[in-house]
């Protein structure tokens, strides 16, 4: 499934990949402003997330992501890819990761995050990244590739915490 060219207006995008073998989902060339991408891969996949231009807002008071990728795999891999995207926030101290991609219980995840511009994000002002999170948790194995980011105030810094799982810088 390819989503391309949408506008979306105080909404995001957001679902489930959660059944069969060789889902594909491509989000590119789109804006969002106000919210960012949610997803949720508990099937084998491919993400990519290209050229897109997010701008988040607080929404009720909490703190948001702009890009959340989470895994939850019994086995299997799952290709998260985020290339030349422009992500940018309204208020430093009101959101948390420009970011997010998290892999869990079994099965594989391999990120590349490559040639994207972060602005003005702020960790949610607890310890967190505030450009690039990548959490691996479970019996899971990962492998990530980030390519250096430019990034404007609240958003340089980057946070891989593999527990005991494997995370390489390249693939």
């Amino acid at each position: 499934m390819t989503i391309d060219g949408l506008r979306f207006e105080n909404a995001g995008v957001g679902g489930d990949l959660d059944a069969g073998i060789g889902n594909s989902l491509t989000v590119e060339h789109n804006t969002m402003h106000g919210l960012g991408l949610y997803l949720k891969v508990s099937a084998p996949s491919t993400v990519r997330l290209i050229a897109n231009r997010i701008e988040v807002q607080r929404v009720d008071g909490g703190q948001c992501d702009a890009i959340a990728v989470g895994t939850g795999l019994s086995g299997g891999q799952a290709v998260v890819d985020v290339e030349r995207n422009r992500i940018t926030a309204d208020d430093p101290a009101t959101t948390a990761t420009a970011i997010d991609v998290g892999g869990g219980n079994a099965g594989r995840l391999d990120t590349m995050i490559a040639s994207s511009v972060v602005h003005a994000f702020g960790g949610c002002n607890c310890g967190g990244a505030g450009a690039i999170d990548i959490l691996a948790r479970g019996g899971g194995r990962g492998r990530a590739l980030v390519e250096p980011i430019p990034a404007g105030p609240g958003g340089a810094d980057a946070r891989m915490s593999p527990g005991p799982q494997v995370f390489d810088r390249s693939r």
